[in-house]
């Protein structure tokens, strides 16, 4: 693709057209015409590109289960749950939980708790807590975007199931990450906002439990929660960062904590859009474009899910926590060294045969062991494999963080269990 000078010439034309969704449309209708579905692949195409307004709920609804990944049973399987969603509903009708003059948002979050089997008494009725708080407010903005309603609810409950699920213990140390990079990008509105005491007061929830829902309008906060839903809570740093950015004259010269929140939880509407924007850039310049993962089978058999002209791109995963996954990190120079001579071939391959007697002879190549914590900056390889530490027949040194190098760029290899998820998200949990 890359070697194609016309195509190259024709994206860039558009781009500065300002015609930027020309070439990403016609490769998501190409995705989604895979059967069964690919969703990695839609996931990473989610958070390299925002998603077109016309295939973005049907890609929701795959991304979060709602459908499965078979095309073929998209209809069957709709049916069944526009079924359940009528069947629920009747359900806290007949309870007089809800009745016809009750807000389609409150409705939403009694089936949710029925579904959970936390549903309070009639006679416990209280106003909503935190947590319910949280969902209204999700609710209100979905429903902005969505208008079948039984859509709307299985979107709700499948995005704030998955965020919880995915992201629940990283909720609570997004802040810090933000005041990580507010020291990168003005230190000195970090100053101030620590000063003021401004800084533990900033609408966290408003903007990390829910989303950014009831603080962006929906046409922005849909380009966000594209990022979500395919796996990126961090964007909700950046989005946030970015706020900060755009309206740092404007905090500098508020010396109450109070009056910091109350703008911050009220910000214009007008350039929410140029905000997302930038805080997508925000986000690709810390984190890179995320792109395929690459897994290496412990039975000789290199698998590429992505073509590509450039290995490189391959390896942009980046790593923010290595605390919080638990993996085995394994020497794969053997990897390296095939994957670089091959990468021309791998235009046309997607499957590469690694000969044992090649890994021995390339194993020995020059590596640098990283001895300790692991550089958080740092790309790196996946790999999953059948007994953890087996390649090739021969038995690697386990618990060694192994950079290498590849282009001229420094990756760090991992290993994961057979079983383990490979980790595709920043800072997300991985459990082997």
């Amino acid at each position: 693709m890359a070697d194609d000078p016309q195509r190259n010439f024709r994206s860039a034309y558009y781009e500065k057209m300002g015609f930027r969704g020309v070439e990403e449309k016609k490769s998501l209708e190409i995705l989604l015409k895979d059967n069964p579905l690919d969703l990695e692949k839609l996931s990473t195409f989610s958070q390299r590109f925002p998603l077109p307004s016309m295939y973005r709920i049907h890609v929701w609804k795959v991304l979060l289960g709602i459908l499965p990944p078979h095309s073929d049973s998209h209809a069957l399987v709709g049916g069944y749950r526009r079924e359940q969603y009528q069947d629920i509903k009747e359900a806290l009708e007949v309870m007089r939980y809800i009745n016809s003059s009750t807000p389609s948002t409150l409705v939403y979050l009694r089936m949710f708790q029925l579904e959970n089997q936390v549903l309070p008494r009639c006679s416990e009725m209280l106003p909503p807590d935190e947590e319910s708080e949280d969902f209204l407010a999700v609710s209100r903005a979905m429903e902005e975007i969505v208008d079948d309603p039984v859509d709307c609810y299985w979107l709700i409950k499948c995005f704030i199931t998955q965020f919880y699920t995915k992201f629940g213990d990283s909720v609570p140390h997004l802040p810090k990450s933000l005041e990580h990079y507010l020291s990168q990008e003005e230190p000195r509105l970090l100053a101030h906002l620590k000063s003021t005491g401004a800084l533990l007061q900033l609408p966290y929830s408003l903007w990390f439990r829910r989303c950014f829902a009831g603080c962006l309008p929906e046409c922005s906060l849909q380009r966000v929660w594209d990022k979500v839903i395919s796996g990126s809570c961090k964007i909700l740093v950046f989005v946030a960062l970015e706020i900060l950015l755009s309206y740092k004259i404007m905090l500098l010269g508020i010396n109450r904590p109070e009056g910091v929140v109350n703008f911050l939880s009220n910000i214009p509407q007008e350039n929410t859009d140029a905000i997302v924007t930038k805080a997508v850039e925000l986000w690709q310049k810390y984190c890179g474009n995320p792109v395929h993962a690459v897994v290496l089978q412990h039975d000789g058999i290199f698998s590429c899910k992505q073509h590509t002209d450039d290995l490189t791109h391959l390896v942009r995963w980046r790593l923010d926590s290595c605390t919080s996954i638990s993996v085995l990190l394994n020497s794969f120079s053997s990897f390296l060294m095939a994957a670089c001579t091959a990468e021309r071939s791998m235009k046309r391959k997607e499957r590469l045969n690694l000969s044992s007697s090649s890994s021995e002879q390339t194993l020995s190549a020059a590596v640098s062991r990283v001895q300790g914590a692991c550089n958080p900056s740092l790309p790196y390889i996946a790999c999953r494999g059948r007994s953890p530490g087996q390649f090739g027949g021969r038995l690697l040194p386990r618990l060694q963080p192994l950079l290498v190098r590849l282009h001229g760029q420094d990756v760090l290899l991992l290993q994961l269990p057979l079983g383990g998820t490979v980790a595709q998200l920043d800072g997300q949990r991985v459990s082997p």
